[in-house]
């Protein structure tokens, strides 16, 4: 395919443009193409298929690595084991699961307790306040289920997505012709602005495809289930059931799960007042400082509840002392620089104190390949669960990251915060301007800086979880 010489000019633009422009012309082009107004068959095509957009383009275009580079790279089973995991699911397939007021979607990456078994930090202190009257459910895995798992009357959707899988292959669904014009309309204007194939038709296609199958799927169980709602974590990417459960009349309350904030495409729609087709009917979130966030979710009613697990496992490492000692958070996107940044401060002669940089979970497969610099500097690497982040969040003084929801967590332990300079700062811009953390262009800032304002952390997260929440569900 040949470039004219003007959307070379604009490609050579896009592969130099930093994260918040990127975002803001994202924004602008989507209305532009009326994109929360376009329907195909009666669904907000777009709003299925936003993020995943969003994400491809900030990788593709070099403005951030990976979200999640390692679970590509998390070794999958062989056919065989699949099949026997499968076989394995099926005492706890989504076809069992009886009657129940509630049901929770879960988030399939656990935290394993002391006495062995695998915890929803996010949903398995909700799902305990409806005694045995709710129902759990987790989609398939990176790497497979994490087992034996805390949550009771648990169910998994392995088979119902293998089921959908069948039916792609004899049950053909096609756009309409029409349907497909636009589709290439939208692609072509994509391409042209940000200079790059986005493959964004076969994208919706795809996400239309899948929904064609899964929808009759959701609605025989919901139907079965029969709930009064539905909790669940991370809702962008589930919105064919979020249609399922509008169309049931059953009430979809989203589950804060990390952050939220300024151009996070999940949640952030400066420019669309009007409420989303298939957004949920509630977000509860961790505190008052992301409910009064601007141009979150319009239409989603946000309410302050709190993070249960946050609250037990801060209260287990009261007695714990601070050092002086600086804990840098990585991730995948930023996890290179930002590595560079800990061991530049490492050996610094003016630095004074421990280094310490704790890597996200999907980063801990070949880390010592990626980041030699932590290596070659001596900066003490946590590549596993032991000690906890809340434990070195409890001995640390000051706390770097970029977007981390530990950022916000090491505002509940009284750390002075520090937001690095790097691609997705943009997304703690808010923070930054409260005054309750500082961005840092060079590393040695942070040695030099002597604190920075504190926040209340109640506002982050608000006390009293089971009183709120219990009210709130004896509402619905």
């Amino acid at each position: 395919m040949a470039f004219s010489r003007s959307r070379l000019a604009e490609t050579k633009t896009f592969m130099n443009i930093n994260f918040k422009e990127l975002a803001e012309a994202f924004i602008r082009l989507e209305e532009e193409l009326e994109l929360h107004s376009l329907r195909i068959d009666g669904y907000p095509a777009w709003e299925g298929c936003r993020v995943t957009t969003f994400h491809q383009l900030l990788h593709r275009l070099g403005v951030t690595g990976q979200m999640h580079p390692d679970v590509a790279g998390i070794k999958r089973k062989s056919w065989t084991g699949r099949k026997l995991e499968r076989l394995t699911l099926l005492t706890q397939d989504f076809w069992r699961a009886g009657s129940a007021d509630a049901v929770f979607l879960c988030h399939g990456r656990r935290k394993l307790q002391t006495d062995g078994r695998w915890k929803d930090v996010y949903s398995d202190d909700f799902a305990a306040v409806f005694g045995g009257n709710s129902v759990s459910l987790e989609c398939s895995y990176p790497g497979g289920h994490r087992r034996p798992a805390h949550t009771n009357r648990l169910y998994y959707l392995d088979n119902m997505e293998w089921l959908v899988s069948v039916c792609r292959r004899f049950r053909q669904y096609t756009l309409h012709a029409e349907d497909k014009a636009r589709l290439a309309e939208i692609e072509a204007r994509f391409n042209a602005r940000f200079g790059i194939e986005t493959n964004m038709a076969a994208r919706i296609e795809n996400h239309l495809i899948v929904r064609h199958h899964k929808k009759p799927l959701y609605r025989w169980l919901l139907k079965r289930i029969n709930p009064k709602a539905i909790f669940i974590c991370v809702a962008y990417g589930h919105e064919i059931l979020i249609e399922v459960c509008k169309e049931l009349g059953i009430v979809v309350c989203e589950l804060q799960h990390g952050t939220i904030e300024k151009y996070q495409m999940g949640y952030y729609y400066p420019e669309t007042p009007k409420p989303l087709d298939v957004s949920p009917d509630y977000l509860l979130t961790f505190g008052d400082y992301w409910s009064n966030l601007p141009h979150i979710l319009p239409g989603t009613k946000k309410i302050s509840i709190g993070f249960p697990y946050l609250d037990r496992e801060s209260a287990s490492v009261a007695d714990v002392q601070k050092k002086d000692q600086i804990l840098f958070i990585s991730q995948g996107a930023v996890g290179q620089k930002l590595s560079e940044m800990a061991a530049e401060l490492a050996q610094s002669p003016a630095s004074r104190s421990k280094i310490i940089y704790k890597l996200h979970p999907n980063e801990r497969s070949g880390w010592k390949e990626k980041y030699t610099c932590l290596l070659e500097a001596g900066v003490e690497v946590i590549d596993g669960d032991n000690p906890s982040l809340y434990h070195l969040l409890a001995e640390s003084r000051k706390v770097v990251g970029v977007y981390s929801t530990a950022v916000f967590e090491a505002l509940r332990f009284g750390c002075a915060v520090y937001i690095a300079d790097l691609p997705g700062w943009e997304y703690m811009e808010t923070l930054i301007n409260s005054g309750a953390a500082v961005k840092v262009r060079r590393i040695s800032e942070v040695e030099q800086s002597a604190g920075v304002l504190q926040t209340p952390s109640d506002y982050f997260f608000a006390a009293g979880w089971q009183g709120k929440f219990k009210s709130f569900a004896d509402g619905l």
